[in-house]
């Protein structure tokens, strides 16, 4: 007689089969719960660190808060105009006054989070607005020689001066009297916000499309070239026509082009940039095996990348159309900085009453400081 634990017939193969089945599904349901949880918390956690004066954030003293809650609920100007307290230095009231030092790093900060160009480029304070690079454009020549041949002159190295591309930019945030007298208010951290969303509105745009008078250059509006390195106009970009009138390439290969376009000593610091809708397209591309060239990234914080290198989304670049530049490749700390002038703060209760404006306003400048190390991608034929 059989053992009564021996399997018989396919229906107990079958029954067997499909518990296996129902156990495997509830542990992983219990493992993505358990994984849903810990993202939850990591997130919780980033969250707060990134909020002002939380750990690894500069953080405010109560001096140096306190002065700007003071001048923005009373007017009172006493220790925004002292060196020592708050602020580094005072202005005249119909100028505005320069708000805290941490205060202005704090915007900064918020800044960097939401203008993408801000992440990823070069990032300078100068002491003046009258900034200049100068940079060798080429032109030095060289030779070998013997050890007691006779040295002839070589030509003299070409240098170029770069200077930034300024442009005003300000802010005008409002609050009720209501509200700037509620004690339970943050009105340091609502400041803060609120400028630095708007900034953000503007440069973002700025950075990529700016026609460079009144505001900053924006990267594509720069000359462009299908001229390689060796023999391209100084400040001039190349770029890699995608092959198809509008539209972006048929296959990979053009990527490839674009990747080893660029020197290999700023292919170590690449990346890509471009829109959301051009990156549901890039998601689309695969290998010779099926595989896809975009890959998501597991870490928290850390940019997707495709075919290897990350890829920064930056909704101010232009869609995929006939003869625009919707991709960018390359060392964008190298390519393109980014110039910023502190922050200054007018107070004003008269123009829109009963609410009360905080004027506020600052300086952004840019510069391509390397046009080597940047190609663009075209869609058009060549």
């Amino acid at each position: 007689m059989e053992n009564e634990n021996t399997v018989t017939s396919m229906s107990d193969i079958r029954m067997l089969l499909e518990e296996q089945g129902k156990a495997f599904e509830a542990f992983k349901s219990s493992q993505n719960q358990k994984y849903e949880a810990l993202e939850r918390d990591f997130m919780n956690f980033a969250v707060k660190a990134n909020r002002p004066g939380a750990p690894g954030r500069e953080s405010l003293s109560g001096e140096q808060k306190q002065a700007l809650v003071d001048f923005m609920r009373t007017g009172d100007t006493t220790n925004m105009k002292v060196e020592s307290k708050a602020a580094t230095v005072g202005s005249d009231p119909s100028g505005g006054y320069m708000v805290p030092q941490q205060i202005d790093s704090t915007i900064d900060f918020i800044r960097q989070q939401n203008t993408p160009m801000r992440r990823i480029c070069r990032v300078l304070k100068p002491e003046t607005p009258d900034y200049k690079k100068l940079v060798s454009t080429g032109g030095t020549s060289s030779g070998w020689v013997g050890e007691i041949d006779e040295r002839s002159e070589t030509d003299t190295s070409q240098i170029a001066v770069l200077t930034p591309a300024w442009g005003g930019l300000y802010a005008n945030p409002a609050a009720s009297q209501d509200l700037i007298e509620d004690s339970a208010f943050d009105i340091a951290e609502w400041f803060q916000g609120e400028v630095a969303r708007e900034f953000s509105d503007q440069e973002g745009e700025a950075f990529i499309t700016g026609s460079g008078v009144k505001r900053p250059r924006g990267i594509t509006t720069f000359p462009m070239s299908t001229d390689r390195d060796s023999v391209r106009d100084f400040g001039t970009i190349q770029y890699i026509a995608s092959g198809l009138a509008g539209k972006l390439p048929a296959s990979f290969d053009k990527f490839f082009d674009m990747i080893y376009a660029l020197k290999p000593k700023y292919r170590k610091n690449a990346r890509w940039s471009t829109n959301s809708l051009t990156i549901a397209e890039l998601r689309k591309y695969k290998d010779g095996s099926g595989r896809y060239l975009w890959q998501d990234s597991l870490i928290f914080g850390q940019p997707a990348t495709f075919m290897g290198y990350p890829v920064e989304e930056d909704d101010f670049m232009p869609d995929v159309a006939a003869d625009a530049y919707p991709i960018m490749f390359g060392d964008f700390q190298a390519a393109y900085w980014i110039f910023d002038r502190p922050t200054t703060v007018l107070r004003d209760p008269y123009s829109k009453k009963p609410y009360t404006l905080f004027y506020t306003a600052t300086r952004v400048g840019s510069m391509l400081a390397n046009s080597e190390a940047l190609k663009m991608l075209k869609a058009a034929a060549n």
